[in-house]
């Protein structure tokens, strides 16, 4: 009797260990499969395409789908040395006027009578000696229907309309600023337009290499 007992519990033990292992062995081949129908779908697990375009690693990241801005801020130069922003353009609260209001340029902190140099090559479209809100400026025409206004400066002695500048080329000194920003002290102020709609020239000046 002590045998068949003992003999009874060996065989309980036997078919209890085999359903366990039978039991891990499925949930194991579960998960594996599982595992794989998600990693099929899965875009971060995706091997790379053999387009010569997406996996060359030459192409500029930071190419823009909708225009060469990346490009043109290659071709533009600060106008002034150091080139430290006073105001950005957009909303900011003008201290001369004592009002909030849409500032249409960039001011560049400057001495009077610091050189401010042509930001690209162009033709001297107009120069202003005076002006009640602006003081002395000048307007440059640019390639691809882009123009730099400069404000706040004394031009050049001789700087004419037509006359062809250089970028880098000095066309005026920083002079006391008047009008609307006189409480600024001198300083720059640069606008920029392109195809005669006012622009932010931080998209052509090349501030990410400062």
């Amino acid at each position: 009797m002590k045998t068949k007992s003992t003999n009874s519990k060996l065989g309980k033990k036997f078919w209890y260990y085999l359903a366990v292992g039978v039991g891990v062995i499925v949930l194991a081949a579960s998960l594996v499969t599982t595992i794989l129908l998600l990693s099929k779908d899965d875009p971060f697990l995706e091997k790379p395409t053999n387009d010569p375009e997406l996996n060359n690693p030459t192409n500029d990241p930071n190419e823009d789908p909708n225009g060469p801005v990346a490009s043109v801020q290659d071709d533009f130069i600060f106008p002034i040395e150091a080139a430290e922003v006073l105001h950005t353009y957009g909303f900011y609260y003008n201290q001369t006027l004592n009002a909030y209001y849409e500032h249409e340029g960039i001011d560049f902190k400057a001495e009077e009578g610091a050189s401010v140099c042509a930001i690209a090559d162009g033709t001297v479209e107009s120069v202003y000696v005076e002006d009640v809100l602006r003081g002395g400026q000048i307007t440059i025409v640019h390639e691809d229907g882009v123009k730099s206004v400069y404000s706040f400066v004394t031009a050049e002695s001789g700087l004419k309309a037509g006359d062809k500048v250089e970028q880098g080329d000095v066309i005026a000194t920083v002079s006391e600023a008047n009008g609307e920003e006189y409480k600024d002290g001198a300083h720059l102020h640069l606008e920029i337009y392109a195809d005669g709609e006012l622009v932010d020239p931080e998209a052509y000046l090349p501030f990410e290499e400062k």
